[in-house]
């Protein structure tokens, strides 16, 4: 049996963190430790939650805050733009 893949959302939508979160349990390989509305939010969470992915529906203006934080090297980043 495959390991279950940790996954935090960051949505500032409470719509879109629902939705992402409900197609995410489906997949029994998968589960959502936390759904949080901004990155000062999934930076506080990381160090304790250690998710192996975070699920970002990214606004273009995150990309300072993800690449200068050491604690997110150790989770995949999925970039999700609706635009």
């Amino acid at each position: 049996m495959a390991d279950i893949i940790r996954v935090m959302v960051v949505a500032a939508s409470p719509a879109m963190r629902m939705g992402l979160s409900a197609m995410l349990d489906d997949n029994p390989n998968l589960t959502v430790v936390k759904t949080v509305p901004d990155m000062d939010s999934l930076t506080e969470e990381m160090m304790q939650l250690q998710p192996d992915v975070v699920l970002l529906d990214w606004d273009g203006n995150d990309y300072e805050a993800i690449s200068h934080a050491p604690q997110f090297l150790s989770a995949t980043i999925i970039l999700i733009d609706d635009r």
